[in-house]
C-alpha cells in the first residue's frame, strides 16, 4: 500500500523518527532481534514518506537533523610536566577527557621526586588535577582511573593518599596493576579518564 506524505506534516515526520530511534536503541541494548528488526521496519517506512532510504544519508538533511561531530582537542598545560615523547598530557574527544599516567615529576623543577610511594602518589595526583582542570574538568568528574604500582606491597600506602583525592561517594572506578618497570624508575603511575564539564 502507498503512503501519501502529503499527510504528513515535519513534526510528524520527526516524532516517529524520535520515537523508532528510542525502540531501536532499546532494542539493541537488549539484544531482541525480533524488536530490532521490527524497528528497523518502522524505521524504513518513516523514511519511505521522504522518498528515501535507510542506506541514504539525505534524511537527516531533509528533516535538518544533523550528526553530532565528535571534536577532538589536545590538552596542554604548563601546570603539569610536559610529554618528553610522541604523546600529550590529555586529549578530549566529545564529552570525554584521556588523561595520559602522570608520574611524579615536578613540574616547576622538571625532576623525578625521589620521596618514597606516598609523596610520590601525592605529586602524582596533584599533577593529574592540574591537567582535569586545563581540561576543563575535574577530580570529581573522572570516571576511571587505573593504577601501576611497581611494587603491590606499596598498595596500602598508594591508597592511603588517593582516598584523600577521590571520596568514597564520588571515586571512580579503579584498576591497579603491578608492572616490572615504570618510566623514569617512579614507584607509582596514575592515568584517568574524565568527564567534562558543561558537555
Amino acid at each position: 500500500m502507498t503512503m501519501d506524505s502529503s499527510k504528513w506534516s515535519r513534526l510528524d515526520l520527526m516524532d516517529q523518527l524520535a520515537h523508532v530511534a528510542s525502540e531501536l536503541a532499546r532494542a539493541r541494548h537488549w539484544e531482541g532481534k525480533h524488536d530490532f528488526v521490527s524497528c528497523n521496519k518502522s524505521l524504513e517506512r518513516v523514511l519511505e514518506l521522504l522518498g528515501l532510504t535507510l542506506a541514504d544519508g539525505r534524511w537527516r538533511k531533509k528533516l535538518n537533523i544533523q550528526e553530532e561531530k565528535m571534536e577532538r582537542k589536545i590538552i596542554r598545560t604548563e601546570n603539569a610536566p610536559l610529554p618528553i615523547g610522541p604523546y600529550n598530557q590529555a586529549v578530549a574527544a566529545g564529552h570525554l577527557v584521556f588523561i595520559s599516567g602522570q608520574i611524579a615529576i615536578d613540574p616547576v623543577t622538571n625532576e623525578v621526586s625521589q620521596g618514597g610511594v606516598v609523596e610520590q602518589t601525592r605529586l602524582v595526583l596533584n599533577n593529574l588535577k592540574a591537567v582535569l582542570t586545563a581540561s576543563g574538568s575535574s577530580i570529581e568528574q573522572v570516571i576511571k582511573t587505573t593504577v601501576f604500582l611497581k611494587n603491590m606491597n606499596d598498595f596500602s600506602s598508594m591508597n592511603m593518599v588517593y582516598e584523600k583525592f577521590f571520596t568514597p561517594q564520588t571515586a571512580p572506578a579503579r584498576s591497579t596493576i603491578e608492572v616490572a618497570r615504570l618510566p623514569k624508575d617512579v614507584l607509582v603511575e596514575i592515568e584517568a579518564v574524565a568527564m567534562i564539564q558543561g558537555k
